[in-house]
């Protein structure tokens, strides 16, 4: 299969050529960073058994998170030990920022929410990605925690972990939010606990007339 950087190596220029002046600066990063990965470019390392004594050089990843070849292993290690080298270094800090995210959580159950951009806006977002991102992010928090402070559905702020996930597999963009959100929150006095109900957190319709109400008004003010 071919690899997505011999694709930007065979057409980046182009694309730059036709649309470098509304090509985020991001794209432009992540175009170099994929381009420049485990090659020369980065430098690299030494691995040395201390059981036969053999060494492998291996080039350093790039760890930027659109490459395929730092974050996307599947389906199966590779099976080059330099290559692996490469990839088990950025498996390595997936796993470090997991357990990260694994510390912060609550003992609780947990609610997954995915909030996702109508078709219509995506255009907007994909040139003005740090002010819509940012709006999409904190309108969908506040919403989130507006509506679960009500006393019919939770009566506390619960605390919500939002992760923003901006093309789909098939690398068609498609900006949205996966956001894990505790099965209930505190109240108002600071102390005590109110659990959500077993199967219901949030009514989905209302949250999404509140999100999009939020996200229109953060926009309008950016």
């Amino acid at each position: 299969m071919i690899e997505l950087a011999e694709v930007f190596r065979r057409f980046a220029a182009d694309d730059r050529s036709a649309h470098g002046a509304s090509m985020p600066p991001s794209h432009r990063r992540a175009i170099e960073d994929i381009l420049n990965c485990r090659t020369a470019a980065l430098g690299g390392q030494v691995w040395r058994c201390e059981v036969c004594h053999s060494a492998v050089f291996s080039f350093h990843s790039c760890g930027n998170r659109s490459c395929p070849k730092c974050h996307t292993p599947s389906p199966g290690l590779p099976t080059s030990r330099k290559r692996l080298a490469g990839t088990l270094a950025s498996l390595a800090q997936t796993q470090e920022w997991l357990e990260r995210r694994q510390a912060e959580m609550l003992p609780v159950p947990y609610f997954h929410i995915t909030i996702t951009v109508p078709a219509d806006l995506r255009a907007v977002l994909r040139t003005h990605q740090r002010e819509g991102y940012g709006a999409l992010m904190q309108a969908s928090a506040e919403a989130i925690i507006e509506l679960a402070r009500d006393p019919r559905y939770v009566g506390g702020t619960p605390a919500v972990l939002a992760v923003l996930h901006t093309w789909t597999q098939q690398l068609h963009f498609h900006p949205h939010l996966h956001c894990l959100v505790s099965g209930g929150g505190i109240a108002a006095d600071g102390s005590t606990w109110h659990p959500a109900r077993q199967n219901f957190l949030l009514p989905i319709k209302a949250l999404a007339t509140l999100v999009r109400g939020k996200f229109r008004a953060l926009l309008r003010r950016k």
